[in-house]
């Protein structure tokens, strides 16, 4: 696992003023609720002690929290808030967590319709990090990600957010299909 890419994106996300992040398969880190990561962790089989890695997600978390946190602009793919996990409940739960963070005066969560096709995120998934010092961007991968640091690189993936963002439901009807949903969750 690259430790070193993770921890670093880490400590500029703690630091962000702004992050934007797209997700093509699983809710963002920073939104998942502690049993759907945990079920992430488990069914992926991460190295690692599971509520070793739980407990860091969870401290990462803390950043939408402290004084003057970072304005959050989330993308997700469909299928994101359609995958059920190992237990339905955990799933539901984890819908309503993103319904009540999508109220936030600092957030912003809009899922892409499956409808729309193919789309610039099928790469995969990707964050962009604005901070004092710049920005950088963190794109996923197995057993960790890379972290982005030529402005080459950063420009082409903010271009690529704003092409999959242009096919993105506006907030309100992304909230309705989030509650949609999760009220057929049996």
């Amino acid at each position: 696992m690259n430790n070193g890419g993770i921890k670093q994106h880490a400590d500029i996300e703690g630091r962000a003023t702004e992050i934007k992040s797209f997700e093509a398969l699983v809710v963002p880190g920073l939104l998942q609720t502690r049993e759907y990561a945990r079920e992430i962790f488990t069914t992926g089989q991460e190295s690692g002690d599971v509520d070793d890695l739980v407990e860091e997600r969870m401290r990462r978390q803390e950043t939408l929290v402290r004084q003057n946190p970072p304005r959050l602009w989330v993308l997700i793919d469909e299928g994101v808030i359609d995958r059920l996990t190992v237990d339905p409940e955990v799933m539901r739960q984890q819908l309503i967590r993103l319904l009540e963070e999508s109220c936030r005066s600092h957030m912003s969560i809009r899922v892409v319709p499956r409808s729309c096709g193919m789309h610039a995120g099928l790469g995969g998934s990707f964050k962009l990090l604005y901070h004092e010092l710049g920005e950088v961007a963190y794109s996923e991968a197995q057993y960790g990600g890379r972290l982005v640091v030529s402005a080459t690189e950063v420009r082409g993936l903010a271009v690529r957010y704003d092409r999959i963002g242009a096919h993105a439901f506006p907030e309100s009807q992304s909230r309705e299909l989030i509650k949609q949903y999760m009220e057929a969750i049996p």
